[in-house]
């Protein structure tokens, strides 16, 4: 994601999620709670979306959603908190070397940039002979050689149904991409 917000506990008040609201998120999306029917939904409609998205169902059973959630791993670009603001131009860029140096500690071989403006505002690739910025698809070269791809995608907030986002995070899942640079 590109950013958190401000998080309402249960007196009403604003409170900073802090850099493990991503796994709070997560976490939260797993449980049974938010998904019953009734439920109060005035947060957290972009994490429906992605959960929809990653398990391809309107309704995913409980196990499903663990084993989306599971399966990747969901930061924020900029570790901020703010009253339904965006991230400015200078966190975006801040957030470029702390975005690569968790590539190298995680190692991902995919990755799902949610946000055209963030997009605009990543590290640029270096990396010759590959996409970038073509599109929305470009490569980063880890230090020991092997590439991490990136699709970019409207944020779930402004962006299209969840369905397309599954079609998107599907066909990017199966796309052949290169793993390493060819040798010279």
């Amino acid at each position: 994601g590109e950013s958190g917000y401000l998080w309402k506990n249960s007196r009403g008040r604003s409170s900073r999620p802090g850099k493990l609201a991503a796994r709070a998120s997560a976490r939260w999306m797993m449980q049974e709670e938010p998904w019953k029917p009734g439920y109060p939904r005035d947060g957290g409609k972009t994490l429906f979306k992605i959960t929809r998205a990653l398990t391809n169902s309107e309704s995913p059973a409980k196990e499903a959603r663990a084993r989306a959630w599971h399966s990747c791993a969901f930061i924020n670009y900029v570790h901020i908190a703010g009253e339904n603001r965006r991230p400015t131009t200078q966190q975006l860029v801040a957030a470029q070397q702390p975005f690569l140096d968790l590539l190298e500690r995680l190692r991902p071989r995919r990755v799902l940039a949610l946000g055209k403006t963030m997009w605009k505002q990543m590290p640029p690739n270096c990396v010759p002979g590959l996409y970038r910025r073509n599109g929305d698809l470009q490569a980063y070269q880890l230090a020991d050689g092997s590439l991490v791809w990136v699709l970019a995608l409207k944020h779930p907030s402004r962006g299209p149904s969840w369905h397309s986002y599954a079609t998107e995070i599907a066909k990017f899942r199966k796309q052949e991409l290169p793993h390493r640079l060819a040798s010279p």
